[in-house]
């Protein structure tokens, strides 16, 4: 299996990654409860690379009681910025708490950011702190929640429209607005697909059915007719037959 290339040492964030970060404790998500998850999510998602991985893997188990302190962290965060979430879906302020829990553990992540050189200069990075960062994936996560909040994003935070679905999105796409996350979009457009080609497709064979019984109909009519017609026929040649007889 190909390595995963190591991610940059900053990663653009455009306010998805927060979402996906909350939508990790939805009942329908693989939840992250474990410090191991927590670096596999951050894998999977593009913020950590193998050699940090497995870096901050080798901290965590000299360091269990450091880990145990980044999971607490990593489920307050979520339910934190959940909170944050839910308030921008609603259009409205979120809580002063919530805002001052969140500048806090922001300032603490920004604290890490560094200039590192580039190909052309100098870039942002983040710095690994002789190795006391477990928290590394958090700080990705806090500056995402950041972009939304400076951003014309923070208008476009919304639910999923599917009925039980409720995972966040930020729709970052032009054009028309987003309505469902990509698993229920992908089944809405099934089911539209499906009315759409199957079911007219349906009402034709009914509606061609339909003709034929009708056009089946009228044939046995006006087969009977023809047939009454003729007996009618037949039946006034008889009488004539009988009248000429008398005279």
């Amino acid at each position: 299996m190909p390595r995963r290339k190591s991610p940059s040492a900053t990663v653009r964030h455009d306010g998805g990654l927060c979402a996906v970060f909350v939508n990790s404790g939805n009942a329908r998500r693989k939840s992250i409860s474990t410090y191991g998850e927590l670096l596999a999510w951050g894998q999977r998602h593009g913020v950590l690379g193998d050699a940090d991985a497995e870096r901050l893997a080798r901290a965590a188990e000299a360091r269990p009681a450091d880990a145990e302190a980044v999971e607490r962290q990593t489920r307050e965060t979520r339910a934190l910025l959940e909170r944050i979430l839910q308030a921008l879906v609603e259009r409205r302020t979120p809580a002063a708490d919530d805002m001052k829990a969140f500048n806090q553990a922001l300032g603490a992540a920004t604290a890490n950011r560094r200039m590192v050189p580039a190909e052309s200069g100098w870039r942002w990075g983040w710095g690994d702190r002789g190795g006391d960062d477990l928290d590394r994936v958090l700080w990705h996560v806090l500056m995402s929640a950041a972009e939304v909040l400076t951003t014309r994003y923070h208008r476009k935070v919304l639910v999923c429209a599917a009925e039980g679905c409720g995972l966040f999105l930020v729709d970052r796409l032009p054009g028309r607005p987003r309505k469902w996350c990509r698993r229920c979009g992908i089944r809405a457009r099934s089911k539209k697909r499906y009315h759409s080609s199957v079911k007219p497709a349906r009402n034709r064979r009914r509606a061609a059915q339909r003709r034929r019984v009708a056009e089946d109909y009228q044939r046995r009519v006006e087969a009977k007719r023809a047939e009454e017609e003729e007996e009618d026929v037949q039946d006034e040649a008889s009488s004539k037959g009988k009248n000429r007889n008398v005279f």
